[in-house]
Protein backbone atom coordinates (compact mmCIF):
# COMPACT_ATOMS: atom_id res chain seq x y z
CA UNK A 1 0.00 0.00 0.00
CA UNK A 2 1.15 3.31 -0.92
CA UNK A 3 2.74 4.95 1.95
CA UNK A 4 0.07 8.37 1.72
CA UNK A 5 -3.04 5.58 1.27
CA UNK A 6 -1.50 4.52 4.82
CA UNK A 7 -1.39 7.43 5.89
CA UNK A 8 -5.32 8.25 4.73
CA UNK A 9 -6.68 4.94 5.92
CA UNK A 10 -4.98 6.13 9.83
CA UNK A 11 -6.34 9.13 9.63
CA UNK A 12 -9.96 8.15 9.09
CA UNK A 13 -9.80 5.72 11.32
CA UNK A 14 -8.44 7.76 13.89
CA UNK A 15 -11.28 10.24 13.33
CA UNK A 16 -13.98 7.76 13.35
CA UNK A 17 -13.34 6.32 16.74
CA UNK A 18 -12.86 9.91 18.22
CA UNK A 19 -16.12 11.33 16.43
CA UNK A 20 -17.83 7.89 17.83
CA UNK A 21 -16.77 8.66 21.79
CA UNK A 22 -17.58 12.39 21.09
CA UNK A 23 -20.88 13.56 22.56
CA UNK A 24 -23.00 16.51 20.75
CA UNK A 25 -25.11 19.00 21.79
CA UNK A 26 -28.84 17.58 22.88
CA UNK A 27 -31.23 18.58 20.04
CA UNK A 28 -34.46 19.72 19.60
CA UNK A 29 -37.44 17.10 21.01
CA UNK A 30 -38.91 15.73 18.30
CA UNK A 31 -42.87 15.44 17.72
CA UNK A 32 -44.31 12.72 20.59
CA UNK A 33 -44.86 9.31 18.56
CA UNK A 34 -48.16 7.82 17.47
CA UNK A 35 -49.97 6.31 20.66
CA UNK A 36 -49.46 2.66 21.40
CA UNK A 37 -52.12 -0.36 21.08
CA UNK A 38 -53.95 -0.69 24.64
CA UNK A 39 -52.41 -3.00 26.70
CA UNK A 40 -54.91 -6.41 28.14
CA UNK A 41 -56.57 -5.55 31.17
CA UNK A 42 -55.25 -6.26 34.55
CA UNK A 43 -56.72 -9.16 36.95
CA UNK A 44 -59.74 -7.66 39.48
CA UNK A 45 -58.05 -6.55 42.65
CA UNK A 46 -59.31 -7.63 45.73
CA UNK A 47 -61.98 -5.38 47.14
CA UNK A 48 -60.91 -3.81 50.04
CA UNK A 49 -62.07 -1.34 52.98
CA UNK A 50 -60.34 1.55 51.66
CA UNK A 51 -62.10 5.15 53.35
CA UNK A 52 -64.81 2.42 55.02
CA UNK A 53 -64.42 2.61 59.10
CA UNK A 54 -65.59 -0.40 61.00
CA UNK A 55 -65.38 -0.89 65.10
CA UNK A 56 -64.51 -4.72 66.64
CA UNK A 57 -67.13 -6.68 68.39
CA UNK A 58 -68.26 -4.33 71.34
CA UNK A 59 -69.52 -5.98 74.66
CA UNK A 60 -72.32 -3.93 75.76
CA UNK A 61 -71.75 -1.97 79.13
CA UNK A 62 -74.71 -2.26 81.20
CA UNK A 63 -73.18 0.74 83.21
CA UNK A 64 -72.97 2.67 79.93
CA UNK A 65 -76.93 3.01 79.59
CA UNK A 66 -78.26 6.41 80.61
CA UNK A 67 -81.53 5.88 83.79
CA UNK A 68 -84.80 5.87 81.85
CA UNK A 69 -85.38 9.56 80.09
CA UNK A 70 -88.73 10.41 79.42
CA UNK A 71 -89.19 11.01 75.60
CA UNK A 72 -92.48 12.01 74.67
CA UNK A 73 -94.09 10.07 77.12
CA UNK A 74 -91.88 6.85 76.54
CA UNK A 75 -88.90 5.59 79.33
CA UNK A 76 -86.42 5.16 77.11
CA UNK A 77 -82.43 4.06 77.83
CA UNK A 78 -79.52 6.03 75.96
CA UNK A 79 -76.10 4.40 75.05
CA UNK A 80 -73.92 6.66 73.84
CA UNK A 81 -70.81 5.36 71.78
CA UNK A 82 -67.66 7.88 71.52
CA UNK A 83 -66.54 7.82 67.80
CA UNK A 84 -64.47 10.80 66.29
CA UNK A 85 -65.01 9.94 62.73
CA UNK A 86 -68.58 10.89 63.23
CA UNK A 87 -67.63 14.14 61.25
CA UNK A 88 -69.58 16.97 59.61
CA UNK A 89 -69.27 15.31 56.26
CA UNK A 90 -70.06 11.79 57.46
CA UNK A 91 -73.53 13.62 59.03
CA UNK A 92 -74.36 14.88 56.06
CA UNK A 93 -73.71 12.57 53.50
CA UNK A 94 -72.38 8.97 55.01
CA UNK A 95 -73.39 6.37 56.22
CA UNK A 96 -73.49 4.80 59.54
CA UNK A 97 -74.96 1.08 59.96
CA UNK A 98 -74.93 -0.34 63.22
CA UNK A 99 -75.47 -4.04 63.60
CA UNK A 100 -76.07 -6.45 67.10
CA UNK A 101 -75.03 -9.51 67.69
CA UNK A 102 -77.27 -11.39 70.60
CA UNK A 103 -75.87 -14.03 72.71
CA UNK A 104 -72.32 -14.17 71.40
CA UNK A 105 -73.36 -15.95 68.52
CA UNK A 106 -72.56 -15.29 64.89
CA UNK A 107 -76.08 -16.59 64.14
CA UNK A 108 -77.89 -13.97 65.60
CA UNK A 109 -76.40 -11.06 64.01
CA UNK A 110 -79.17 -8.16 63.58
CA UNK A 111 -78.84 -4.19 62.03
CA UNK A 112 -80.38 -2.02 63.50
CA UNK A 113 -83.76 -0.72 63.94
CA UNK A 114 -84.80 -3.85 65.19
CA UNK A 115 -87.91 -4.47 67.00
CA UNK A 116 -88.55 -7.87 68.78
CA UNK A 117 -88.45 -9.13 72.01
CA UNK A 118 -85.02 -8.54 73.53
CA UNK A 119 -84.64 -8.11 77.42
CA UNK A 120 -88.23 -8.79 78.09
CA UNK A 121 -91.54 -10.95 76.47
CA UNK A 122 -92.79 -8.29 74.26
CA UNK A 123 -91.87 -5.90 72.02
CA UNK A 124 -88.88 -3.79 72.41
CA UNK A 125 -86.81 -1.25 69.73
CA UNK A 126 -83.10 -0.54 69.45
CA UNK A 127 -82.78 1.64 67.17
CA UNK A 128 -79.50 4.67 66.33
CA UNK A 129 -78.92 7.89 65.73
CA UNK A 130 -75.89 10.48 65.13
CA UNK A 131 -74.72 12.86 66.84
CA UNK A 132 -70.84 15.12 65.96
CA UNK A 133 -68.54 12.44 67.44
CA UNK A 134 -70.92 9.72 68.66
CA UNK A 135 -73.26 6.85 67.71
CA UNK A 136 -76.44 7.05 70.70
CA UNK A 137 -78.06 4.00 70.74
CA UNK A 138 -82.26 3.94 71.88
CA UNK A 139 -83.90 1.22 73.71
CA UNK A 140 -87.26 1.56 74.80
CA UNK A 141 -91.16 -0.65 75.03
CA UNK A 142 -93.35 -0.18 72.15
CA UNK A 143 -96.44 -0.55 73.58
CA UNK A 144 -95.69 0.67 77.31
CA UNK A 145 -93.93 3.57 79.14
CA UNK A 146 -92.33 1.11 81.67
CA UNK A 147 -88.34 0.80 82.30
CA UNK A 148 -87.17 -1.24 79.27
CA UNK A 149 -83.85 -2.31 80.91
CA UNK A 150 -80.61 -3.20 79.88
CA UNK A 151 -78.87 -4.80 77.27
CA UNK A 152 -75.94 -6.41 79.39
CA UNK A 153 -72.40 -7.65 78.22
CA UNK A 154 -73.10 -11.61 76.82
CA UNK A 155 -74.44 -9.37 73.63
CA UNK A 156 -72.25 -6.48 71.87
CA UNK A 157 -72.51 -4.40 68.90
CA UNK A 158 -70.22 -3.16 65.72
CA UNK A 159 -70.72 0.03 63.45
CA UNK A 160 -69.81 0.21 60.07
CA UNK A 161 -68.89 4.14 58.36
CA UNK A 162 -69.23 4.72 54.81
CA UNK A 163 -68.07 7.97 53.85
CA UNK A 164 -70.13 9.81 51.42
CA UNK A 165 -67.74 9.99 48.52
CA UNK A 166 -68.95 6.23 48.21
CA UNK A 167 -72.13 6.40 48.10
CA UNK A 168 -71.53 9.24 45.12
CA UNK A 169 -69.40 6.64 43.70
CA UNK A 170 -72.39 4.33 43.17
CA UNK A 171 -70.61 1.43 44.93
CA UNK A 172 -72.91 1.79 47.88
CA UNK A 173 -75.90 0.33 45.79
CA UNK A 174 -73.91 -2.95 45.40
CA UNK A 175 -74.39 -4.14 49.05
CA UNK A 176 -77.64 -4.71 51.08
CA UNK A 177 -76.81 -2.47 53.97
CA UNK A 178 -79.36 -4.63 56.07
CA UNK A 179 -77.58 -8.15 55.29
CA UNK A 180 -74.33 -8.05 57.50
CA UNK A 181 -72.80 -11.34 55.76
CA UNK A 182 -73.24 -9.42 52.38
CA UNK A 183 -71.76 -5.48 53.97
CA UNK A 184 -68.84 -8.11 55.62
CA UNK A 185 -68.18 -9.71 52.64
CA UNK A 186 -68.56 -6.64 50.29
CA UNK A 187 -66.35 -4.56 52.77
CA UNK A 188 -63.68 -7.20 53.38
CA UNK A 189 -64.53 -6.97 56.97
CA UNK A 190 -62.83 -9.07 59.86
CA UNK A 191 -64.65 -11.10 62.27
Amino acid sequence: MKPYLKFWVCFLMIGCIVSCTKEGDVGPQGPPGDQGAQGDQGDQGERGTANVIYSDWINFDAQKWSDPTDFFGQNRRIYEIDEDSISEDILNVGVVSVYVKFGGTSNNIQPLPITQAITLIKAQSLIHYLKLNQIVLAFYNEDDTNDPGTIGPGNSYRYVIIPGEIPSSGRIEEVDLSDYEAVKEYYNLPD
